[in-house]
């Protein structure tokens, strides 16, 4: 392309937007990269990407630009600089790399609003580019990306992302940076400490300060005052890490008075200066100081043209040979002409090189210019030695000889200082010698290394180890997105407490104010979810920083404080005054939270508790809508606790001795009893003693000390089991209690209750007070007396029909294993199949009155059935034929069986380890616990279809570490039975 038709050629860098086609597809078809045009085209886009960093470092990081079009440019000028820079500053180019993700990410977000565009390969994988872009930071980046210039130039931002996010880095490197405290990277993990930079390095950290894995998802960890450790039980405590978030800012702030600014140094004419070169143009190269005492200065540094030295001249080009972008070196300051200079440093080096009558080995070149008398030597060291010879010396010595050369003079003369040396024209041994230009760049080589060695390394700026503010600023834009898309509030709330402290530690005072807020906000609305009593009581008004106050998503949150301020409070006109303000408002979801909160005080008091935690779920079902972020949060989650909610099968109390101050009555193991009885007469179930209404771990702390205070008995666990045990036998009758397990949960001090169904008939309960006997039901999550003769005897029915069902199977069963009889299982329903049929089998074993095993002749297979699949069971008085291949079956935890084994391994948290325990109680034996919130189970399955069913139930609280196959069920169940189209 003509130097004349590259109309982006212009003084101002941001020119280039208008004709980006053209420049790229000059820049990807240049062939001479020395041009004056390509070195040109390079300079702009190395300005304009420093346009583009500069305004996203002045802008905060929760002001987005809303046009995808200049989203799109910014990607493709990432994408060009990252191409054309080939020899770029290492660090600057990670900058470069984390500024094009992060483009991606909010490309994705803009672009994809809807549910049909939330399909989008951009918009799937924006979790894919906030992981790519943490490991930007703690990994080495390949010189060679996964970039052409073909995907710059195509129209489709989803192909360049699709071909871009087959980049991997995975090879960890260390760097830091340092301010009011320390960010360390090492290992993977981000680091951050109030403490400094040499703290860390003296490995005097762990002895200061606790290590505390505040977002381990993410791998940032962060260092502490010991007394403020976030250890496992406090990391949903979000009062306690707000604590731990302030020592820690706090400390940083004492750094920063500290370390007041001082008045920097000035250089003066003469100076040796350290500086670094920054760029190298055609002729000429720019050097920045980079001692920090001092005030910057970015010059020229001036090879002088024409300039002799011992009778040679040392041009540009020559030095371009040997200096490089990032060449650290000392150079001589002229304040007049504000320039550096090297000229006079070279001299000095080489008049003190050599000493006199010193001896040295060169080659004969060629002889000097022809009006001076002198000839020119090369020793091995590139240096140059000018020598005046008799004419018998010249006849002897001819081009290429080696000789030795004595040094008889060193000084500065009319050719700015010669070598003047005596020939011995014997010839020395062969040598090997380098042509005189090499020579003379090797000399240069030598002056530099010489050079840099009187310079301090802690002036020199390392690469790769420094972090700029301008990354830890888009570390911020990450974890802002991270957080507006995060449905769990507790890690949300870590992740605005990070972006809090990486904004002290930089200096980012907006964006510390706006996390502050946010984090404020989430903050208090955890703490009424919480709440059993009093929920207003932690709701305040938070002050908006100033400059803050148009943002929607802090005039919304506002708005939300001041409704919820109003919970719980007494039906006065102050109070409904400022509901119905927003009742009537044009805020719909406002209005519609306003109007339950005023439903909630109006009623409270005068309904039942479990309809008021109802009104309650559903303000926080509301409250999820209005929150910030393009995600829900889950704090109706919040509400229900590790163990769930009540319901049918489940309840919860807080003591075995002592009922709540507001229960009708007070009588708390009589209360106990009639809820364990109503479950034997419904499905059964489990009652849980030391866990609150809403599902937290409480503890029986209390009930251990009344028990050894009451009935002089040891303070564990195992004596309240006891204890209760003789209880229920007086309530409930030895025979029933048989069907009633307790189970002590040691690590949240709790007991679990299981109850069975009573098979045989109506449970009734003795009232020793009331001289009675009573029958209770459990139904809609309420136990309730029942004196109905009708409901009674249903539930006798019921119960015989069952147990006359269930008995007459186990007996035929039985009996045909003692005589070794055929039988059919008529009307099975097999769960594989889908089918309802007559299946003729050889039974020989029966397991826990469930399963029976038997072998199947028209499948030549032994199988396990479950009893209560099939209607009924008809002997045969044909005698078994393959009694050979009777063998016993492997059963898994799910109770199946099959040739395969499969290997699984699975993290848990609390309500996926009591569902699964409940559900199947041998997982029990393949369950391990990794700290107070976490089990891990480990075992093999024969089919992952269970394995499938019980994630989707609980999916929320389990991490997949290895399930061969699961993942792809998953997929496939979805995309087959789940319809996400929407109309």
């Amino acid at each position: 392309m003509a130097e004349d038709s590259s109309i982006w050629l212009k003084p101002k860098p941001n020119n280039i937007d208008e004709n980006f086609e053209d420049f790229l597809k000059y820049l990807s078809e240049a062939r001479d990269k020395n041009s004056d045009l390509y070195v040109e085209s390079i300079r702009l886009l190395k300005e304009r990407m420093r346009m583009l960093t500069q305004e996203r470092f002045d802008l905060p990081v929760y002001r987005h630009l809303k046009d995808s079009s200049t989203r799109q440019f910014n990607i493709r000028l990432c994408g060009a600089w990252l191409l054309a820079m080939e020899d770029a500053d290492y660090m600057e180019r990670k900058l470069i790399l984390l500024t094009m993700i992060n483009n991606f990410i909010q490309f994705a977000l803009i672009t994809n609003k809807t549910v049909v565009q939330q399909e989008s390969f951009s918009f799937r994988n924006i979790d894919n580019l906030l992981r790519m872009a943490f490991s930007v930071v703690t990994s080495k980046i390949p010189k060679t990306l996964q970039l052409s210039w073909a995907d710059l130039r195509q129209p489709s931002v989803e192909i360049f992302l699709m071909n871009f996010l087959k980049n991997e880095f995975n090879q960890k490197e260390g760097s830091y940076f340092k301010d009011k405290g320390t960010m360390f990277v090492k290992d993977g993990w981000f680091h951050i400490t109030p403490a400094t930079k040499e703290t860390h390095e003296n490995k005097m950290l762990n002895k200061a300060y606790a290590l505390n894995d505040f977002i381990t998802e993410w791998g940032i960890r962060l260092y502490s005052d010991k007394e403020d450790q976030i250890k496992d039980a406090k990391r949903k405590d979000v009062q306690f890490i707000e604590t731990c978030v302030k020592g820690v800012t706090m400390k940083m702030r004492e750094s920063l008075a500290n370390n007041a600014p001082k008045f920097l140094n000035e250089y003066d004419t003469g100076d040796l200066v350290p500086v670094k070169i920054v760029s190298i143009g055609e002729k000429n190269f720019t050097v920045k100081t980079i001692d920090p005492e001092y005030r910057p200065i970015e010059a020229k540094l001036v090879i002088e043209s024409g300039y002799y030295v011992f009778g040679h001249v040392y041009t540009a080009d020559m030095w371009k040979r040997v200096l490089a972008e990032g060449t650290v070196l000392e150079a001589c300051y002229n304040a007049n002409s504000s320039n550096f200079t090297l000229s006079q440093q070279f001299i000095d080096y080489l008049l003190y090189k050599y000493d006199d009558n010193e001896l040295v080995d060169c080659v004969y070149r060629r002889p000097c210019r022809t009006d001076l008398r002198y000839h020119e030597f090369i020793s091995a060291d590139g240096d140059v030695v000018l020598v005046e010879l008799t004419s018998e010396e010249l006849e002897a010595v001819q081009d290429g000889s080696i000789v030795s050369v004595q040094i008889i003079e060193v000084g500065e003369k009319k050719f700015k200082g010669m070598f003047f040396g005596e020939v011995y024209l014997d010839e020395l041994p062969v040598v090997d010698f380098v042509d005189t230009d090499n020579g003379l760049s090797l000399l240069i080589e030598q002056f530099l290394r010489d050079n840099q060695k009187n310079i301090s390394a802690e002036l020199i700026p390392s690469d790769d180890q420094r972090i700029s503010r301008y990354v830890i600023k888009e570390l911020c834009y990450d974890l802002n997105v991270l957080q507006s898309r995060q449905t769990d509030p507790h890690l949300r709330f870590r992740m605005l407490s990070t972006v809090i402290l990486l904004s002290v530690m930089a200096g980012f005072q907006k964006e510390e104010e706006y996390a502050e807020y946010l984090s404020k906000y989430i903050k208090m609305l955890i703490l009424f979810t919480q709440a059993d009593s009093d929920e207003s009581s932690y709701i305040r008004l938070i002050n908006v920083p100033q400059g803050l106050e148009d943002e929607e998503t802090i005039s919304q949150g506002t708005d939300i404080l001041k409704i919820l301020s109003q919970f719980g409070q007494q039906d006065k006109p102050e109070v409904n005054d400022v509901l119905e303000e927003y009742i009537e408002g044009e805020n719909k979801n406002l209005s519609e939270l306003a109007s339950l909160v005023q439903a909630y005080n109006r009623l409270n008091g005068r309904l039942d508790s479990k309809v008021l935690k109802g009104i309650k779920k559903q303000i926080l079902n509301d409250l999820s809508v209005l929150t910030d972020g393009d995600t829900t949060l889950e704090l109706s989650n919040e509400l229900e606790g590790p163990y769930g909610i009540e319901d049918d099968v489940k309840e919860f109390k807080e003591s075995f001795f002592e009922a709540p101050n507001n229960a009708k009555i007070q009588n708390q193991p009589y209360h106990i009893m009639r809820n364990i009885c109503g479950m034997m007469n419904n499905r059964g179930g489990t009652l849980y003693l030391g866990v609150s209404d809403n599902g937290q771990p409480k503890g029986l702390t209390n009930d251990l000390n009344i028990l050894s205070r009451r009935y002089n008995s040891p303070k564990n666990l195992d004596r309240l089991c006891d204890h209760i045990g003789h209880v229920g036998e007086d309530y409930l009758g030895e025979a029933v209690w048989k069907y009633v397990t307790l189970k002590p949960v040691t690590e949240h001090n709790i007991i679990a209750i299981n109850i069975e169904p009573y098979p045989y008939d109506v449970v009734e309960l003795h009232d020793k007070h009331a001289g009675v006997k009573r029958v209770f039901l459990r139904k809609n999550g309420y136990t309730e007396e029942t004196q109905d003769p009708t409901t009674i005897e249903d539930i006798r029915i019921r119960r015989q029909q069952t147990l006359r069902k269930y008995d007459d199977k186990i007996i035929k069963l039985q009996d045909a294993i003692q005589k070794g009889f055929k039988v059919r299982l008529k009307g099975y329903c097999s769960s594989n199949s889908g089918l309802i049929s007559n299946r003729e089998v050889e039974p020989f074993k029966i397991i826990n009155n469930e399963y029976v095993l038997a072998y199947e002749p028209s499948s030549s297979q032994v199988k396990m059935f479950k009893i209560s699949r099939c209607q009924s069971v008809a002997q045969s008085q044909e005698k078994w034929k393959y009694q050979h291949l009777h063998k016993d079956l492997n059963v898994d935890m799910f109770n199946m069986t099959g040739p395969t084994e499969i290997p699984i391994s699975l993290t848990l948290q609390l309500r996926a380890k009591t569902a699964l325990c409940e559900l199947y109680p041998h997982a029990e034996n393949h369950i391990t616990q990794m700290d107070a919130d976490s089990w891990l189970l480990e075992t093999t399955v024969h089919n992952i279809g269970p394995v499938m069913h019980f994630y989707f139930n609980y999916a929320d609280s389990i991490t997949i570490k290895s399930a061969p196959g699961l993942k792809e069920r998953l997929k496939e169940h979805i995309d087959k039975y789940v319809d996400l189209e929407t109309e």
